[in-house]
């Protein structure tokens, strides 16, 4: 039987998605996003660490309003946006 993860959530696993050629990019979930947050600021933030594909924030399918998280798919720098941002305070939430 596999470990529990410990604390209430635990990190999601890295997506690879395979391209032509020998191109590879990851899709980063990003969580505890500010309901006010929209597509384009998170990508202006993310593109300070590498080139960003795609920006997709998850929102209710009645209301529109923002679900609080999101994926963010780049083809280099995820690791460092990662490293750069974890734990800090983006538009008013850490």
């Amino acid at each position: 039987m596999p470990d529990k993860p410990s604390g209430l959530f635990s990190q999601a696993p890295e997506v690879r998605f395979r391209l032509k050629g020998e191109h590879m990019r990851k899709k980063r979930y990003v969580g505890n996003l500010s309901f006010e947050t929209t597509e384009t600021e998170l990508k202006e933030l993310f593109t300070q660490s590498g080139m960003v594909e795609t920006v997709r924030i998850i929102t209710d399918r009645d209301t529109g309003r923002s679900k609080g998280f999101g994926f963010v798919e780049m083809q280099e720098g995820g690791d460092r946006a990662i490293a750069e941002m974890n734990g800090k305070d983006f538009n008013g939430r850490a």
